[in-house]
C-alpha cells in the first residue's frame, strides 16, 4: 500500500476506521469481531455447556443477541463475564444488562447466583430474538401462540370491512400474517394439531369473505394460479415443511440415530383454541 499521491493534510482527513450507517458491510464485519468473542467461551474449558448428542453447546448468536447455555451456573457465569470485561476492554463491546435475562432450569436461583450474576433473573421465561423461551416445553404454546392468535385476530377484524379486493386480502395474508406463523413454525418444538389449523382457516375465511358465505371453496383457494387457485397459503403445509426440515437438520448431525440418544415417544397435547 503506497501513500505517495497524498499528502499528510489528505491523511488527516482520511477516515480509516468505522463505516457509514446503513453500509451492507457492517454487519459482516461485526460477526467477524463477535466471532473473537464467541470463539474464546467456546476454547475456555471453566465455562461448561449441553451437549446434544456429540455436539458441545455454549453459545448462539444472530449479530449482537446472545444466548448462551451454561451448565455448573456458579463457575460458568464468573469465566463468561471475565471474557466478556476482557473483550470489551479491547473493542469497546459492553453488555446492555437492562436487557440481559437469565433463567435457571432445574433449581432455584441462590442468593450465590445473584450475588455473582449482574443479570436479571426470570422466573418463567424470557424473550430472545422475539421469541418467548420457557421454562416448561408445555408452555411455549401459551405465551407464544395464543398472544400471536389474538393479535392477528384483532388486526383482521379492523381490516375486515376495508375496501380491500379478494386479491388484497390474499396477499395481506401472505404479507402479514404467513410470516408471523412461519417464524414461530421454524422456531418452536410445538405439535399443532388440525383444529388448531381448522380455527385459523375459519378466521381468514372470515377476512376474505367479509363475514359472507364464501364463494370458492378454501381448498381452492389455496391451489396456484395454474391449478385454478389464487394462491392462499396453506398454513398446516407451512408448518409440516418447518417440522420437516428440523428433523433432517438432526439427522445431519447424527443426533436422531446417535447410539447415546434414544428417540422419546411423544404424546400430542391438547392446543386451546380461540
Amino acid at each position: 500500500l503506497t501513500t505517495r499521491p497524498y499528502t499528510t493534510e489528505q491523511l488527516y482527513y482520511f477516515r480509516l476506521t468505522g463505516c457509514r450507517q446503513g453500509c451492507p458491510l457492517s454487519p459482516f464485519l461485526f460477526n467477524l469481531a463477535i466471532e473473537q468473542l464467541a470463539e474464546a467461551i467456546r476454547a475456555n474449558e471453566e465455562i461448561a455447556g449441553i451437549n446434544i448428542g456429540k455436539t458441545k453447546n455454549k453459545i448462539s448468536l444472530y449479530a449482537d443477541d446472545i444466548i448462551l447455555y451454561l451448565t455448573s451456573p456458579e463457575r460458568s457465569i464468573p469465566a463468561v463475564l471475565d471474557l466478556i470485561t476482557k473483550f470489551g476492554t479491547i473493542s469497546g463491546y459492553k453488555i446492555n444488562l437492562t436487557k440481559s435475562n437469565a433463567l435457571l432450569i432445574n433449581s432455584s436461583v441462590s442468593n450465590r447466583l445473584k450475588a455473582i450474576s449482574p443479570f436479571t433473573w426470570a422466573q418463567n421465561s424470557f424473550k430472545y430474538l422475539g421469541v418467548n423461551v420457557a421454562l416448561k416445553l408445555k408452555d411455549l404454546y401459551l405465551i407464544n401462540y395464543i398472544p400471536l392468535l389474538k393479535k392477528i385476530k384483532e388486526e383482521l377484524e379492523h381490516w375486515k370491512m376495508l375496501p380491500i379486493s379478494l386479491l388484497g386480502r390474499i396477499n395481506v395474508i401472505k404479507m402479514n400474517v404467513l410470516p408471523r406463523f412461519s417464524y414461530l413454525f421454524q422456531s418452536l418444538p410445538c405439535y399443532l394439531d388440525k383444529t388448531f389449523f381448522k380455527s385459523i382457516n375459519k378466521m381468514l375465511t372470515s377476512f376474505i369473505w367479509k363475514n359472507s358465505l364464501p364463494r370458492i371453496a378454501f381448498k381452492t383457494l389455496t391451489k396456484s394460479r395454474e391449478k385454478g387457485g389464487l394462491g392462499l397459503p396453506d398454513l398446516q403445509m407451512y408448518y409440516w415443511a418447518a417440522q420437516t426440515k428440523g428433523l433432517i437438520s438432526w439427522d445431519y448431525h447424527n443426533v436422531l440415530y446417535s447410539k447415546e440418544m434414544h428417540l422419546a415417544q411423544l404424546e400430542p397435547t391438547k392446543t386451546p383454541i380461540i
